[in-house]
């Protein structure tokens, strides 16, 4: 899905897809160093719940040729690692101060709407709806 939603952007130079990795922008894992630190207060009290609950989350994820060099780093350091990338996708995050649930699931929200975009759904009398958690409103994220 992230390689399509980068092709989607319309580049006239080929992006060598096999020379990148997925991101976890929030860590997969969290230590008790200073990064570690930055990353439990900018998810708040109940940090290891919201790590939990949005780590492998779309939301959350890139792709990068700078993973290696990502690891477990601040979000700070992350960003300024992506704003290096020549990729479209990790343009979004140089806006943000702090990668939290809500710019998560702002982010994921942006995410969704290409690749439904991209992959429409046939048309059916079938109603959907998303969850509520899938609809939790954000109030603290500027949107792009």
């Amino acid at each position: 899905m992230l390689e399509a939603i980068e092709e989607a952007f319309g580049h006239k130079e080929k992006v060598e897809f096999d020379k990148l990795l997925i991101e976890h922008v929030l860590p997969q894992t969290i230590s008790n160093n200073s990064a570690g630190r930055n990353w439990k207060a900018m998810l708040g009290e109940n940090w290891s719940e919201g790590h939990e609950k949005y780590v492998h989350t779309l939301g959350n994820l890139t792709l990068t040729g700078y993973n290696p060099d990502l690891s477990n780093s601040s979000f700070e350091m992350k960003k300024d690692l992506l704003k290096q990338s020549h990729l479209d996708l990790n343009k979004y995050f140089t806006d943000f101060d702090v990668w939290n649930a809500d710019a998560i699931l702002a982010r994921s929200k942006k995410l969704v709407e290409e690749v439904i975009r991209r992959w429409p759904r046939p048309l059916s009398d079938v109603q959907y709806a998303a969850s509520a958690e899938a609809m939790s409103p954000s109030s603290t994220v500027r949107e792009k």
